[in-house]
């Protein structure tokens, strides 16, 4: 067969591998409108019965560690004496995410939020880690003008005696769209009802004006360090209608941010404590 004919045949198919891998690369926002996984069988975890409990967050940069290595057994052994963790830099698979990965590793639930969409599977976004699961699970978009920069908050509750606790986690954009999305989670996190609390990386530092302002209400607790850190802090845990106990920034060989994490003395134990 001429070689022209032999193009002309496998043309079209070259042109349908082109248009895949096209279609495959393009990065999209995810779907909201797509439920959540299960997060298991599990009854919602009720913390009547709890004085307090570890709460942190970590931006886990996708398992890789400042020596380039991606390994998750790393990020699992700087969390496994908390009970609730907001995850950031989490990566999607076709079957599983690094989220669920790591509540295997941890004996506990894992929950993904996408926040991209690309190779026809939500492969970026967040995630919480949980020893029971959330009454209630709802994804929040966020403004995004930076091209495929998206993102996304995620609100879970838990029921307590009276009332709920509330956790709004977030990873902010660091640049355009950071002043933008910030004023929407605290517009939004003035709306919940306490206890609540704000948990990720809001790449914002104390030192600047919108969050620093927003940190002098009398009636927020917020994760300053207690001794200096390498870099100042991006990484947040701000409660209202709580006490912040124990907070520790736990540099690490895991990831390029700290584990920031604190117990959380929650209402119905009384808001007074020893050294709080």
């Amino acid at each position: 067969m001429a070689r022209s004919k032999v193009l002309l045949i496998l043309l079209p198919y070259g042109l349908l591998a082109w248009l895949l891998l096209e279609q495959g690369a393009n990065r999209t926002p995810v779907d909201l409108h797509q439920p959540l996984p299960n997060l298991g069988a599990s009854a919602p975890y009720r913390l009547d019965e709890k004085p307090s409990l570890t709460v942190a967050t970590f931006n886990i940069h996708h398992g890789e560690g400042p020596d380039g290595y991606e390994d998750l057994s790393r990020t699992a052994a700087l969390l496994e004496d908390c009970e609730i963790v907001a995850l950031q830099e989490v990566r999607g698979f076709t079957f599983s995410s690094q989220a669920e990965q790591l509540a295997g590793l941890l004996n506990c639930q894992g929950l993904y939020f996408g926040t991209e969409h690309q190779w026809w599977r939500d492969h970026l976004g967040n995630g919480l880690l949980v020893q029971d699961a959330p009454q209630f699970v709802q994804r929040l978009p966020l403004l995004g003008t930076r091209g495929k920069a998206f993102r996304i908050a995620d609100l879970a509750i838990w029921p307590l005696a009276s009332g709920s606790l509330k956790i709004l986690s977030v990873h902010v954009d660091s640049q355009d769209d950071r002043t933008a999305q910030l004023a929407a989670l605290i517009a939004v996190f003035w709306t919940l009802e306490p206890p609540v609390l704000l948990m990720g990386d809001l790449n914002t530092p104390a030192s600047d004006p919108q969050l620093g302002e927003f940190l002098k209400h009398p009636e927020l607790v917020a994760s300053y360090p207690a001794k200096e850190t390498p870099t100042p802090p991006i990484d947040w845990i701000i409660g209202r209608g709580v006490k912040l106990a124990d907070i520790q920034h736990t540099w690490n060989d895991a990831s390029d941010h700290p584990v920031v994490r604190a117990r959380v003395l929650l209402p119905h134990a009384g808001l007074e404590e020893p050294g709080m």
